[in-house]
């Protein structure tokens, strides 16, 4: 892993790129299963933390697999968005059939499955 640091080191050099680039290059191309761009927005999110820091902070537990922790979060923002939108389409005759509590109570599921 020694390797990868280095390249994430010599990649935050270049004009930029940041450690959010840096960390998912190493994920997707260099294959590093313990990269983890904790300053995603859909991360941060789905894991309803206010920062990076405190992302990071929890994710410290997942080690040495946060790369598959931030594929599987960025797969439940994806599948929560989709429902959403789902719901809030689901008319019927014109007539919306999707109240705010379901849709409440969808957000409340999204939020128990990552916490």
């Amino acid at each position: 892993m020694a390797k990868v640091e280095e390249f994430q080191s010599r990649l935050r050099e270049l004009p930029g790129v940041g450690d959010w680039t840096a960390q998912y290059i190493a994920m997707r191309a260099l294959g590093d299963p313990d990269a983890f761009p904790a300053g995603d927005l859909g991360l941060l999110r789905v894991t309803s933390l206010n920062n990076a820091r405190e992302l990071a902070q929890r994710a410290e537990s997942w080690r040495p697999w946060r790369a598959y922790a931030a594929m599987y979060l960025w797969q439940r923002v994806q599948w929560a968005s989709v429902r959403r939108s789902a719901l809030e389409a689901d008319v019927v005759g014109g007539t919306q059939m999707v109240t705010e509590m379901e849709l409440e109570q969808t957000r409340r599921k999204d939020e128990a499955i990552t916490n």
